[in-house]
């Protein structure tokens, strides 16, 4: 598969073009395409960095957020219900290119501290993108306390304390952007 850039996609091999990574994931509409196109990998990644950084997390782990998704770059941003059916072929081709990403961009080893939180942002950003960008219904009504229930038990508190602190009035946009 050829890149933007005229190399061939590093898919099992290879290192990554940082120009590629850039561009593709700025043309990889989130939500696999279902939601706002205009909303896309990019976007969510510089998201999380924001949460990260506004939740106070360590500031050693913002490159790690903000590059977490990168492998969709050259995977498209594929929904989880698909990623399912899927099954471990897709996770580990993730985990095979996360790993030459961040090589390549000499990016520390993860610690699991900075491995949870990168999960926590990932979540948290997630709650705020449905109502906004994703397909219709992704999201809860307006209410941003009704979709923490379908967060994951080990991160849901940890998701809402950080939800509160670096969004706390997600309700009242989510309603400006619908006219409410």
């Amino acid at each position: 598969m050829q890149t933007w850039s005229g190399s061939v996609a590093p898919l099992t091999s290879g290192e990554p073009n940082i120009l590629d990574l850039v561009v593709h994931t700025g043309r990889e509409s989130r939500w696999g395409g279902f939601g706002d196109v205009d909303w896309t990998v990019l976007h969510h990644e510089m998201l999380c960095a924001l949460i990260w950084l506004k939740a106070g997390y360590p500031p050693e782990g913002v490159c790690h957020v903000i590059n977490h998704d990168k492998h969709e770059g050259y995977t498209g941003d594929i929904p989880s219900p698909v990623k399912a059916l899927l099954g471990e072929g897709i996770v580990k081709l993730e985990k095979d290119l996360d790993a030459r990403i961040f090589k390549s961009l000499n990016m520390p080893a993860l610690s699991s501290d900075n491995a949870y939180r990168v999960k926590v942002c990932d979540k948290v950003a997630l709650i705020i993108e449905a109502s906004l960008f994703g397909p219709p219904g992704a999201g809860a009504p307006c209410l941003h306390s009704a979709t923490l229930e379908n967060i994951d038990p080990e991160y849901r508190a940890e998701v809402g304390a950080v939800l509160a602190r670096v969004m706390p009035d997600l309700d009242k946009v989510v309603a400006a952007r619908r006219g409410r």
